[in-house]
C-alpha cells in the first residue's frame, strides 16, 4: 500500500541497521504504511515488536489485518466517497490511503488505466502481514510517540514528519500541526536515557 512519506524502497536498508541494534524490544511509534515494521520483523532479529500510530483508522486497518482481515480489491469513486464520511474503520484505514491520488489520506479518489489501486494496496499489505504475524508478540495501538514508554536497551525506531514538507497530518485537523523542535528533544532525552534511538529525517 502507498503511504505518504512511507520507507518501502529503504526498508531493507534500515531494517538491517535496526537488526545489528538487536537485543530489548522494538518501538516504532510513527508506523504509517509498515514497510520497516514489516522488513524487521522479516529478520527475526525482535519477539517484542510494539507498534503504534496516531491515526486511528489506520491503526484500526493494521489491528485488523493482523487479525486475519482481508481489504477489498475493488473500490469504487461512490464507495470511497461514503468512506471519506463514514466513521472510523479499518477499511476506511485501508481506502483512505491505499485507494488516493499521491496516496494523501483522501485526497481523491486514483484512477488510471495501468492498475487497480485498491488490489494494489490490498497485495503489498498481505506481503507486510506475513511477517508481522510470525513476531511471538507483536501489538499495534493508537498512541502518540510521546506515550511510547522504551526501556534502556530497547531500539526506537522514528519516521516522523519531516519538517518544511507536506505532514502526514495534512487534511486531518484531529492529529494537528507537528512540533519538530519537541520531537527532537524527546527523541534525545531518550537516547540519553539508554534507549538506541534510530531516526529517518
Amino acid at each position: 500500500m502507498q503511504y505518504l512519506g512511507g520507507k518501502h524502497r529503504q526498508s531493507r536498508h534500515i531494517a538491517g541497521v535496526l537488526e545489528l541494534a538487536g537485543g530489548g524490544a522494538y518501538w516504532e511509534p510513527f508506523l504509517g504504511g509498515g514497510s520497516v515494521a514489516a522488513a524487521l520483523a522479516r529478520t527475526e532479529a525482535f519477539d517484542t515488536m510494539y507498534l503504534s500510530d496516531l491515526h486511528v483508522d489506520l491503526v484500526m486497518m493494521w489491528q485488523a489485518l493482523l487479525d486475519g482481515w482481508l481489504p477489498p480489491e475493488h473500490v469504487s469513486k461512490d464507495e470511497y466517497a461514503a468512506l471519506k464520511l463514514a466513521d472510523p474503520s479499518a477499511e476506511r484505514g485501508f481506502v483512505g490511503f491505499a485507494c488516493s491520488f499521491a496516496a494523501k489520506w483522501f485526497r481523491g479518489y486514483a484512477r488510471g488505466i495501468n492498475g487497480n489501486y485498491a488490489a494494489v494496496g490490498a497485495r503489498g499489505l498481505a506481503k507486510k502481514v506475513v511477517p508481522l504475524q510470525a513476531v511471538a508478540n507483536v501489538t499495534v495501538t493508537n498512541r502518540g510517540y510521546t506515550d511510547v514508554t522504551p526501556a534502556p536497551g530497547d531500539v526506537l525506531y522514528l519516521d516522523p514528519p519531516y519538517a518544511g514538507v507536506t505532514g502526514y497530518n495534512e487534511g486531518i485537523s484531529a492529529l494537528g500541526t507537528f512540533d519538530s523542535p519537541a520531537f527532537w528533544a524527546w527523541a534525545q532525552a531518550h537516547a540519553e536515557n539508554g534507549v538506541r534511538v534510530f531516526v529517518s529525517e
